[in-house]
């Protein structure tokens, strides 16, 4: 189709034609072609529709970014763009981020596995300092490290928009970390913080739970896949006794073990806040599950709890069992693969048909059977009633 012939062609034709083509093409290779194509597609109903423009592992070139960057400015409708897995170069980045400075429609915005470095960070640190409309932000599995994470720190002291930064696989130890909780303290937005498959240990923790003591809008955090071990655990555990946010907290495969779990379940006694706690792979035994059994008969608010992966064994089960008599909130119990025998089985059953809340019990992967996960499943959902 030739620029003339764009002149000449009715209207119904060309859109008709865009009728043929997906919401990718007409985003990069319709627009800006000429003059009367960019006002056709401004009035095409699937234009004018699009709110979300996918770009995942399109392989972009150079090309293909700055038809991406010429096509931006022009757009209203666009809610959230998704470009993770393009190995973005850094010119490239730059060139996308600083075109969406002043866009005021853009909420998300996917960068994942691009292999954003501490560079590149710059460029999105200034970014969230000037956008005033970006709600969410995902940087897995890139490049950071403490020196980007201490760039985009810097900004979401002054940003007053974004709610969610997932900031997981990028290679953030303790010092990244001080960074992050330094900006917490002062941050009135953030909501949402994604921190998985880091490098960050005690240290690190003893500052996120720092932040958490003032801070006053974070209510999900996720940590799993770290190395807070003990003592770590033991920090975020004085910082649940005195935070009133938190409503998820997931502290998956961290070698947290028993004693972390003491103090964690001391904490969730009193909490009133907490609605989901994550513990998959903690080298919990039995005694950690007597520790949570007893924080269970004392919580209010605990919904859903994540035990998958550990060792609790029968003994465990029983504690758990005996806990789940007088528990009344609880609704979600994770226990697979953690050695529980014919013998647990029963104590949980026996302690199932005392309770009216737990409508998810997960008990796969471990030596039950059939007939008892039957009566299981049955007064499970005789409590979704």
């Amino acid at each position: 189709m030739s620029t003339r012939s764009l002149h000449t062609l009715p209207s119904e034709l060309i859109y008709e034609i865009l009728d043929h083509l997906d919401e990718v093409t007409i985003f990069l290779s319709c627009r800006n072609v000429c003059a009367r194509l960019n006002a056709i597609t401004d009035y095409y109903r699937r234009y004018q529709k699009l709110k979300t423009l996918n770009l995942s592992y399109q392989r972009l070139d150079s090309h293909g970014v700055q038809r991406l960057v010429a096509a931006l400015p022009q757009n209203k409708t666009l809610l959230s763009l998704y470009l993770q897995g393009n190995r973005i170069d850094s010119q490239g980045i730059r060139d996308i981020i600083n075109t969406l400075i002043q866009n005021t429609t853009l909420t998300t915005l996917n960068l994942e596995s691009n292999g954003i470095g501490h560079q590149e960070a710059k460029y999105l640190a200034n970014f969230l300092q000037r956008n005033r409309a970006l709600t969410t932000l995902y940087l897995t599995n890139n490049k950071l490290s403490d020196e980007g994470t201490q760039h985009l720190a810097n900004a979401l002291v002054q940003n007053q928009t974004l709610t969610t930064i997932d900031l997981q696989g990028n290679e953030i130890s303790d010092v990244g970390i001080r960074y992050l909780a330094d900006a917490l303290q002062n941050n009135k937005i953030l909501v949402r913080l994604y921190l998985q498959n880091n490098r960050i240990g005690r240290l690190g923790g003893q500052y996120l739970a720092d932040a958490l003591k003032t801070n006053r809008t974070l209510t999900v955090i996720h940590l799993s896949h770290n190395k807070l071990e003990q003592q770590g655990t033991q920090y975020f555990a004085r910082a649940l006794q005195q935070n009133e946010t938190i409503v998820t907290l997931d502290l998956q495969h961290n070698q947290i073990g028993d004693q972390g779990i003491l103090h964690l379940a001391k904490a969730i006694e009193g909490n009133k806040t907490l609605n989901a706690l994550y513990l998959q792979d903690n080298q919990i035994g039995h005694a950690g599950a007597q520790y949570l059994a007893d924080a269970l008969r004392m919580n209010k608010t605990l919904t859903i709890l994540g035990l998958q992966n550990n060792r609790i064994g029968d003994s465990g089960a029983d504690y758990l069992a005996d806990a789940l008599k007088r528990n009344k909130t609880l609704i979600a119990l994770y226990l697979c693969d953690n050695n529980i025998s014919i013998r647990g089985e029963h104590y949980l059953l026996y302690g199932l048909q005392k309770n009216t809340t737990l409508t998810v019990l997960d008990m796969r992967n471990n030596h039950v059977t059939n007939d008892v996960q039957k009566l299981m499943k049955t007064i499970l959902e005789r409590n979704m009633h």
